[in-house]
């Protein structure tokens, strides 16, 4: 094997940087001579120049830094001092050869951690980009690992019938394995509840379900739309507009609350595409009652928005009794809901959860007959057969408690004709028959040690599958650790969107749409590879506050 070949450069110290640099080492001052570096050679071989490169793309690619970065003297200035025999990538080959590269290895790591995976439910969403290109795409979830960005499609313009995008899932499915995949998870828009049925035909054992966070979404909207509660929340959002708007009241709310030492999170408005940003914006506003009144109280500093056409309206829902009143009761209906889309969204969360959460909305003493209505219509829309097969398999439900009589006949019926489907022969349906039996009678009445088992906060019913239910029902387990395997929600898609949208920013409008695949292919993947790595741009990104401006209208200030 020819000797690989090494860059070698001699390094002189520059009296600026000795200045800024110190070269104490301790107390004695003739060491701290003998310890000061005036020339040194400095020697790098192709494998670690290789090596550092690949370590500064991916610093790059995870922290969303623009390429044209690695051209300024400045950064080339920082590795002349650090290694003299290196010259660190340029932004042409950051994002062209590297990017490829990282990519390439990336993808090879991922490719094979699929493989070993027998069990992926895979969940899909549309979104248009900056140049308002559509784009679909496909993240595949696997137990107990964080989400795996699979890939995307650009439907350039053609349109998407339920028979279309049933094609192009149905190819990601052959992709990966039809055999693996036990479930299909996406929005509950017409056309993707049409490819749901072509899937389901197609692949008989793939659970097509909705993304239960959205409908939840959806019923906190129902609700505020309910008698006046739309007029409450529209007050509540001009009382907000009004004051982040304009930067002399911002500066004196701010004020008010250091002085007062209370509750001290801002005011944010509710976004229609960001789940439960409703009573967020209604619970801060509630919060800060005291302090928008102090700040209304200032008659000089009030007196320079007389002249304003909002003013008025202003001024007098915030002296409304009866509105602060509607506000709070408002927030309190949207409280539940609210949180159960954070648990839906969680990778923790199973697909027999969402008839629990509903049963705990329907339960809740808070509503009344019209809103338990409402709720008993959103979960009809979005129920399918796989939660209720979820539900009954889920031992600490003891084989469907709790749920409707009528829901429970249906189940059962469709369980039963669901387990026939998978047997390969008669005997097969009768052993997965006496097994559920079996199943049945053992979670019907359990015994004390078992029901404290069941009753622990971090049971998880899959993992009571894979390791007792095995033992005691081999073929019954098969099934219900698939079901149990299915996400709640397609909030998986949603977040690897905003990666996207944080790379193809206006400042970064020209990248095209293939490299910013792979940019987020890199970022999203370092995370599922490592398990648990920093997410980056949501830190460099002040939640509440982006909430809270992207929806702002321009108002000039008076």
């Amino acid at each position: 094997m020819p000797p690989q070949s090494s860059t070698v450069a001699s390094f002189h110290t520059d009296s600026n940087i000795n200045e800024n640099y110190p070269s104490k080492l301790g107390n004695d001052n003739n060491t701290n001579k003998a310890c000061r570096i005036d020339k040194w050679v400095d020697s790098i071989n192709d494998e670690n120049s290789n090596t550092l490169d690949l370590l500064i793309a991916k610093f790059f690619y995870r922290t969303g830094i623009p390429f044209n970065t690695a051209d300024c003297n400045e950064w080339k200035s920082l590795w002349r001092y650090a290694r003299p025999s290196y010259t660190p990538p340029s932004s042409k080959k950051l994002r062209t050869t590297l990017l490829e590269k990282t990519n390439a290895i990336m993808k090879k790591q991922c490719d094979d951690v699929l493989d070993e995976s027998n069990t992926v439910s895979l969940v899909t969403d549309g979104w248009s980009n900056i140049r308002n290109d559509h784009l679909v795409n496909y993240i595949v979830l696997i137990p107990n690992k964080k989400p795996l960005y699979y890939g995307y499609k650009d439907t350039k313009g053609v349109s998407q019938t339920s028979k279309r995008i049933a094609e192009d899932i149905s190819e990601v499915i052959e992709e990966i394995g039809k055999n693996k995949v036990v479930a299909l998870v996406s929005d509950n828009a017409s056309n993707m509840r049409g490819a749901w049925n072509i899937i389901e035909k197609n692949y008989p054992h793939i659970f097509a379900n909705g993304c239960a966070a959205h409908v939840l979404n959806l019923l906190i909207q129902d609700f505020c739309k309910l008698g006046r509660n739309e007029e409450v929340l529209e007050k509540a959002t001009n009382i907000v507009k009004f004051i982040k708007n304009r930067t002399a009241l911002t500066a004196n709310f701010r004020n008010i609350q250091k002085t007062a030492g209370k509750y001290k999170r801002f005011l944010s408005l509710p976004v229609v595409t960001r789940w439960y940003t409703q009573h967020e914006c209604l619970y801060n506003l509630v919060k800060n009652e005291d302090t928008i009144h102090q700040l209304c109280a200032q008659k000089k500093l009030m007196a320079q928005y007389e002249g304003n056409a909002k003013f008025p309206a202003f001024m007098s829902t915030v002296n409304d009794k009866s509105f602060w009143d509607k506000c709070s009761k408002l927030q309190e209906l949207i409280l539940l809901p609210s949180q159960l889309i954070a648990k839906a969204e969680s990778n923790t969360s199973n697909l027999s959860d969402v008839y629990i959460y509903f049963k705990s909305l329907l339960q809740n003493a808070l509503y009344s007959e019209d809103e338990r209505s409402i709720i008993k219509k959103r979960f009809e829309f979005l129920r399918t057969k796989s939660m209720g097969y979820a539900y009954i398999l889920n031992p600490t439900n003891q084989g469907g408690l709790g749920m409707e009589e009528h829901y429970l006949d249906n189940t059962f019926q469709e369980l039963n004709d669901y387990l026939k489907l998978g047997a390969e022969n008669d005997d097969q349906k009768e052993i997965l028959e006496n097994e559920f039996r079996s199943f049945m009678s053992f979670v019907a009445e359990p015994g004390e040690k078992i029901r404290s088992l069941f009753g622990k906060k971090d049971f998880c019913p899959r993992a009571w599958w894979l390791i007792q239910g095995r033992n005691k029902y081999p073929n019954l387990s098969q099934i219900a650790t698939r079901v149990l395997a299915v996400p709640t929600s397609s909030a998986a898609s949603e977040r690897v969107w905003s990666v996207f949208s944080l790379i193809h920013s206006k400042k970064r409008c020209r990248l095209t749409n293939a490299r910013v695949n792979q940019l987020a292919y890199v970022y999203v993947n370092t995370q599922f590879l490592s398990g648990s790595c920093m997410d980056y741009f949501l830190q460099q990104v002040n939640e509440e506050e982006f909430l809270c401006l992207s929806n702002e209208e321009e108002e000039e200030e008076m």
